[in-house]
Formats: C-alpha cells, sequence, structure tokens
C-alpha cells in the first residue's frame, strides 16, 4: 500500500510541476504556498550558491513526512531554474510535516543539522496541531535519517512554541513531551516525569497510545505498580501494540539457551505477526550460533530460515569464519544461500519499504547488502583458488557499494593482478586514489601491478604522487566547505593519571577531541587509525589528542576504561566524562566523533562516525591539522 502511495505522490509531482505557478527564490530556501496544506501541490526552491552544493550537477530532494511518528519519505525530482533547483510535490494526508533534506553523492545539506522544516497548516492559516511537538519527539528518534541533530535548545523552543498554541497538546503528544523532560532535567528527571503522568492520568487517556505512553514511562521510573494496572489494559484492548512487543523481545534477549530462543522467535511471530522485531530475533539467533563457533548449525539454521533473518546476517557469519579461518566449505555454503536470498530481495523485496528510506536509497541499500555477501563469496573464491569466480563476483560487489567498501576494492584489485590483468587492476587502483578513497594497501598493490605491466618501478612515485595530488585537492576543497568556527566549549576533567585537564589551558595548540565509549563498536574500529595519527603528531607540542570517554553503562567507569587501554595498550591521553556533562555540551549525537579545534580555542571541523577506512580517516586528520598549524 505503501509502494502504491508513493509512486502515485511522484507522479502527481512530475505531472502538476508543467503547470505550476512561476516560482521565485527567497534565500537559500523556500516554499510555496506559504501556509501549506496535506491537500496541497508544494513548490520548494532551494538556491546553493552559499552551499558546498554551488556547481554540483545534480541534487537529490529527501522529504520526511511525520506525524506521531515518521509516516514516509520520497525523493522528489529537482529541476534545475536559473541558479537554483526547483521540485514539486503532495504530502501525505496524514503528515503534520515535513523535513526536506538535499543530497549529492554522500554529501547532504540539511539547514545545518536543524533540517528544513515545512510545518502544514489547517484551514485558517494556523500550524497543525502537534506539528512541532511530533518534531521536537522525532528529533530524538527518527530525525537520525534525516541528519538532524537533537539540540535540546532547538527541541525546547518547539515544545514551547507548540504549547504556547495549543496548551493541550502536551498531553496529546505525552511520549514526545516526557522524551524532552528526560533528556533535559536528569537530575530531577523522573520526579517531573510523575508529576506529567499524574496529570495526564487525569484526562482519561483509553487510546492505545496514551495507554502505551502511562505504561512505559511508569516502568521507566519505577513505579511497577501503577504500570502493571495499565500493562493489563494493554493487554486487553491493544494485545498487538508496540509495548507488549517490547516486553516479549527483552525476555527473548534474557533467554541463553538457543533452543529456547527459537521456540520463543516461533511464538512471537505467531502472536505478532507483523511486528518488526521478528527479523532481529531471527538475527540473533543466527549470532548466537557464530558466537559458539557452531558453524554447522548456523548454516543448517539458515537454510532452513533463509527468509526470516536480514540479508546482512548471512555476510555478518560468513565474514567472522573468514576472519577466523573456520570452515570454508560450510562458510561457501551459507554465503551462497545469502547470495541467493540477496538477489532475490533486490528484484523482489519482501514486506513493505521502512518508512525512513525512499524506495531509490532502499533499492540501494538491498544492493549494498547483496554486494558485501559477493565480497565474502569472491574472498571464499579467491582462497580457494578459483579466482577467475572470484573476479566476476568481486566486480559485481564492487559496482553494487558503488565503490565505497575499501576491503572490497582491495579484494578485486588484488585478483585481477593474480589474473595477470595489470592495465585493468592499474585503472581500478588508481580511480580509488584519485577520489581519495585509496589505501596503504591498494598503493602497495599499484606498485606490484606497475612492476609487471612494465617491468621495473621505474617513475612509479612520479605516476603515483600525481593521483595523490588531485586526491589531496579534493580532500581540501571539500574541508573547506565543511569548516565552521564556534568557540568550544571549556572544560575540566582528569586522565587515567589522575591529572586535571581544560581545554582553555590548552589554547595555542590545535586540539583534537575524540569521544568513544568502550561498547562502541566503530570507535574501537577507528583505534588503530588514531593511534597511527597520535604517533604521527608524538613529537609535535602544538597538536594535542584527547579521548574523552563518556556513554558507558558500568559501575565503576574509572576502572573499566583504565582495563581497556592496558589491554590494548593504546598511546592516548583518556579523559574521565563520568557525568557526560562534557559530551552533552558538546551537543554530540553518536559516537565516535571528533572535533578539530584552532589554537584560539575555537571548533573548526567535526567529524561523525567512521566509514571504516583507517588510512582515508588519517589522511583526513593531517590535512584539517595542517589547515590549522
Amino acid at each position: 500500500m505503501k509502494l502504491f502511495k508513493s509512486l502515485i505522490i511522484l507522479i502527481a509531482a512530475i505531472t502538476f510541476f508543467s503547470c505550476s505557478e512561476e516560482l521565485k527564490f527567497n534565500g537559500k530556501f523556500s516554499y510555496s504556498p506559504a501556509s501549506p496544506q496535506s491537500s496541497d501541490n508544494i513548490n520548494v526552491m532551494y538556491l546553493p550558491d552559499s552551499t558546498m552544493f554551488k556547481d554540483v550537477p545534480g541534487i537529490r530532494m529527501f522529504a520526511y513526512m511525520y506525524g506521531k511518528e515518521l509516516i514516509n519519505t520520497i525523493e522528489v525530482p529537482m529541476n534545475r531554474k536559473e541558479k537554483g533547483w526547483t521540485a514539486n510535490f503532495k504530502p501525505d494526508e496524514s503528515a503534520l510535516g515535513i523535513v526536506i533534506k538535499f543530497r549529492h553523492d554522500q554529501e547532504s545539506d540539511n539547514n545545518n543539522k536543524k533540517g528544513f522544516v515545512i510545518n502544514l497548516h489547517d484551514g485558517s492559516g494556523k500550524i497543525l496541531k502537534g506539528s512541532r511537538i511530533a518534531l521536537a519527539g522525532g528529533a530524538y528518534s527518527w530525525g537520525y535519517y534525516a541528519d538532524i541533530e537533537p539540540d535540546n535548545d532547538m527541541v525546547k523552543q518547539l515544545i514551547d512554541d507548540e504549547l504556547k498554541a495549543y496548551p493541550d497538546a502536551k498531553h496529546e503528544y505525552i511520549d514526545d513531551y516526557l522524551k524532552f523532560l528526560s533528556r533535559t532535567e536528569k537530575e530531577k528527571g523522573d520526579s517531573l516525569i510523575k508529576i506529567e503522568l499524574t496529570e495526564f492520568e487525569k484526562t482519561n487517556p483509553d487510546d492505545e497510545y496514551g495507554t502505551e505512553a502511562l505504561y512505559s514511562w511508569y516502568s521507566r521510573i519505577k513505579e511497577t505498580g501503577i504500570a502493571e494496572k495499565y500493562l493489563s489494559i494493554l493487554k486487553e484492548k491493544y494485545p498487538q501494540c508496540k509495548s507488549l512487543q517490547t516486553d516479549r523481545y527483552r525476555k527473548f534477549r534474557a533467554e541463553i539457551d538457543v533452543t529456547k530462543k527459537l521456540e520463543l522467535a516461533s511464538q512471537f511471530e505467531k502472536d505478532f505477526p507483523k511486528s518488526d522485531y521478528i527479523v532481529t530475533l531471527y538475527d540473533l539467533i543466527a549470532n548466537d550460533y557464530r558466537d559458539s563457533k557452531k558453524y554447522n548449525e548456523a548454516y543448517e539454521y539458515l537454510k532452513a530460515n533463509k527468509n526470516k533473518p536480514s540479508g546482512y546476517r548471512f555476510y555478518a557469519v560468513v565474514n567472522r569464519m573468514i576472519d577466523e579461518k573456520a570452515s570454508p566449505e560450510i562458510a561457501m555454503e551459507i554465503i551462497k544461500l545469502g547470495v541467493e536470498r540477496n538477489r532475490e530481495d533486490v528484484k523482489n523485496p519482501k514486506g513493505e519499504k521502512p518508512e525512513y528510506y525512499s524506495h531509490d536509497e532502499w533499492k540501494e541499500d538491498r544492493e549494498y547488502i547483496l554486494g558485501l555477501n559477493l565480497r565474502a563469496l569472491g574472498k571464499l573464491q579467491s582462497d580457494g583458488g578459483n579466482n577467475t569466480e572470484a573476479e566476476s563476483s568481486l566486480k559485481e560487489a564492487v559496482a553494487l557499494t558503488k565503490g565505497k567498501e575499501s576491503s572490497i576494492n582491495e579484494q578485486y584489485a588484488k585478483v585481477l593482478i593474480d589474473l595477470g590483468k595489470n592495465k585493468e587492476a592499474i585503472d581500478e587502483i588508481s580511480s580509488h586514489i584519485k577520489k581519495g578513497t585509496g589505501t596503504v594497501e591498494m598503493k602497495n598493490l599499484l606498485k606490484t601491478a606497475y612492476v609487471k605491466d612494465r617491468g621495473s618501478d621505474a617513475g612509479f612515485d612520479e605516476y603515483l604522487s600525481s593521483f595523490e595530488v588531485l586526491a589531496k585537492e579534493l580532500m581540501i576543497d571539500k574541508l573547506k566547505k565543511d569548516m565552521v568556527s564556534t568557540p568550544a566549549p571549556d572544560f575540566k576533567l582528569t586522565d587515567l593519571e589522575g591529572k586535571q585537564v581544560s581545554l582553555k589551558e590548552l589554547k595555542g595548540k590545535v586540539v583534537i577531541i575524540d569521544f568513544w565509549a568502550t561498547w562502541c563498536g566503530p570507535c574501537l574500529q577507528s583505534f588503530p587509525g588514531m593511534q597511527k595519527a597520535v604517533e604521527k603528531y608524538s613529537d609535535n607540542n602544538n597538536v594535542k589528542f584527547l579521548f574523552i570517554n563518556s556513554w558507558e553503562n558500568v559501575v565503576d567507569k574509572e576502572q573499566n576504561a583504565v582495563d581497556f587501554i592496558s589491554k590494548t595498550k593504546y598511546p592516548f591521553r583518556v579523559l574521565l566524562d563520568l557525568d557526560n556533562k562534557v559530551i552533552e555540551s558538546f551537543k554530540v549525537t553518536g559516537i565516535p566523533t571528533k572535533f578539530i579545534i584552532d589554537k584560539a580555542g575555537n571548533t573548526r571541523f567535526v567529524s561523525v562516525g567512521f566509514n571504516g577506512n583507517p588510512d582515508v580517516m588519517v589522511d583526513e586528520l593531517s590535512t584539517m591539522i595542517g589547515m590549522l598549524l
């Protein structure tokens, strides 16, 4: 149903544009009509002169339509008009508002992490009730997909504006309001939440949304007796509700025995046949077999339940087996299942499109996962001496992942060299180096192919340098566009040796702050690269690295960090953000996040996440530092 509805929206958008009114740009982002309703066709005007998209040949526009939850995401065609771009679409009839994001390649413009917001209105021109408070709640949940940063000040303003216009919206959108309280009033949050819940109860809410809010929030503040009362109501009146699914999911997670987990998953699927949790349950069972190294059982399980786990799970199991050099025959059978399953998903996807993807993004995601499965297949084929088959698998994997996975690019280049296709290998590797996505290993492979093709390494250094210069120029141009200048919040924290460190005392130096936690997979994956960066600047007193440990969920946070560094031997200066106040002052929404701060104490670059390529990360950090020294 969602697929049909979205196709109608897109067809309407394309058809309507040819007869729309004359559009006039008004600043970077504007739209008409000025007070759009859900029944209107909305014109969007985007003037990218002041953005990174000033001279790009094409821009993609995504519209995230929301109510109490995210309803749907569509990609709307954009048309060039003078120096800007225009688009037209009709919102979902149940939407309260829309968040717009523009994208080119992997770069996004979403109004400095706030989103370009279009509030929908009623017939009198008043913003629809719930539009602002629902967006405030969405900033903490689905806003991630629209690249919205849940800034507490922004959220507070949205809620204040909502309650000023509609005082009773606090109760109608109680879950969103309590999300805000729990994040901004941490010291007295539970007491305030209890007061709000007591007031809300007086309105006698008996719908599913209100009852779930009462049950979940009373549970969170450990008012078990009251929570149980609302749990009974949910079981009687709303047996398919998300809260009951979540409770059953937690019981599943608490179970250790995999045989019992299989029984619980089967029963869960019968009781909640449309639940989003079903895929996760079957994924976790596959992980249990993998983690206990019961690979034959993993194969039999995945074979019997081929369409129940996620398409990614086949790759996740086999990738671990490849790393451990375990049972290559079984690994080959599992990944063949994975490739078969994911090819079916690409051609004929099962289920409805996730509301956070446009149709093209959903297709790109399915293709990407097929590419990962083909990567594992190609690796196993190559390891087994079947380089001809491996070449075909890896070539397709590179295309499906759009050259973004350095491990796939490296494998493909190596197979080409092993097959004696040195000219093809040179072209393939040099294309990645030019784009700045090359790795140290790819440069080594390039030299191998170069020598085999030309008979010696004469002229290789100059040849490689020409590509690296182009890549460096591209990187500098991009970083210049990404540069910001905002005062970094000062702080005083203690390191693992008990010494106090303040940011103010480091003025006059370039400071790299890396927020991390021991449970954060991407943080840990980035650390070998961060070690290279630290060692590169170890003799430069004008550059300082600080690794701020935050968001830990253990009792003894200090000992947890000490144990981690003692075990890994990373040469990092770790600071302890025990109460998470520093990470909050920097408004971090996900880790790892790095802040590169100039000599005057201003944040100039912010880097979120880890792209999986430590060499590119080190090059990028080095370039940022060089621009500030």
